[in-house]
């Protein structure tokens, strides 16, 4: 009787022990699997961001220099291009005419994007005019208060830069872009993305 208890209770032990463990694998695997799943969570939201940012930037630039008048080209007072391009290549200056404003006050769209390498933000700065007062001129700015394109306690704009160049070196008619954004979070910059892009101005066309 004493042995047949002993036995029941070593397959006791045994069976508790068998079974913790493989309570502390599936334990393992699913925080594995819960921080997989964050990650990529993360990943996806970081991708969505840079996404839709690039796609809004893409569509201006391509409108930038558009007038109501066929035959001229906006640009910002100061430029010689429709699209402003700093030396460095992390500020660019663009307007537009928006046509549904028709003849408006604010029928006219000018932005700045400027990047802080530093400080590794993006930002945007926007202001409206008339079709006669026409274009902004560089530097508009400096004088006013602009948003941040990402939340800059959460997301680090690693890089920023935009190249110019002409679509056709010998006529030197329209103006082309190479767009180059980088992201990462910066609680975790194993999550990042990056995007480059090529862009033709139409000049208004």
């Amino acid at each position: 009787m004493t042995r047949n208890d002993g036995n029941t209770l070593m397959e006791t032990l045994i069976a508790s022990s068998i079974g913790v463990s493989l309570l502390l694998v599936v334990l393992a695997l699913l925080s594995q699997f819960n921080a997989q799943a964050w990650q990529i969570s993360k990943q996806l939201m970081l991708n969505q961001e840079i996404a839709v940012v690039t796609r809004r930037l893409v569509n201006d630039l391509t409108r930038a220099g558009s007038s109501d008048d066929i035959n001229q080209v906006l640009m910002p007072v100061g430029s010689l291009l429709p699209v402003y391009v700093a030396a460095d290549g992390h500020k660019i200056q663009y307007s537009y005419w928006d046509y549904r404003q028709g003849n408006s006050l604010e029928a006219v769209k000018n932005y700045v994007w400027r990047y802080n390498p530093t400080e590794q933000t993006l930002s945007v700065c926007y202001l409206t005019s008339s079709v006669a007062s026409g274009a902004k001129s560089l530097g508009f700015d400096e004088s006013m208060g602009c948003t941040s394109v990402f939340e800059p306690h959460r997301v680090a704009v690693s890089d920023f830069s935009v190249q110019s160049h002409w679509l056709n070196e010998q006529d030197r008619v329209r103006q082309g872009l190479n767009l180059i954004i980088e992201l990462q979070l910066k609680q975790n910059p194993e999550i990042n993305q990056s995007l480059q892009r090529q862009i033709w101005v139409r000049n208004g066309q």
